[in-house]
């Protein structure tokens, strides 16, 4: 069976750059979409549940806009569940 043909650099840099977006695209639907989403994945993410933190965090990153506190954030998430 004969060797392949080597690729060429623009062939490379194709193949890199479409592997790059398909990380990116992995990246983006990793993201949490909904309030409860957040919840579950800072839950995942920390090996005791800080819900102040949680709350507080959540908002920095534009979540939990119709919850007044990390209480109001608690009790709507367990109704949930």
């Amino acid at each position: 069976m004969p060797l392949p043909p080597k690729l060429l650099e623009l062939a490379k840099s194709l193949v890199n750059q479409s592997s790059s977006n398909i990380d990116i695209l992995r990246r983006e639907a990793d993201l949490p979409k909904t309030d409860m989403e957040y919840v579950q994945q800072f839950k995942e993410s920390e090996e005791l549940m800080d819900w102040e933190k949680c709350f507080e965090q959540g908002n920095k990153d534009g979540f939990f806009n119709s919850y007044s506190n990390h209480s109001s954030l608690k009790t709507a998430y367990y109704s949930t569940v």
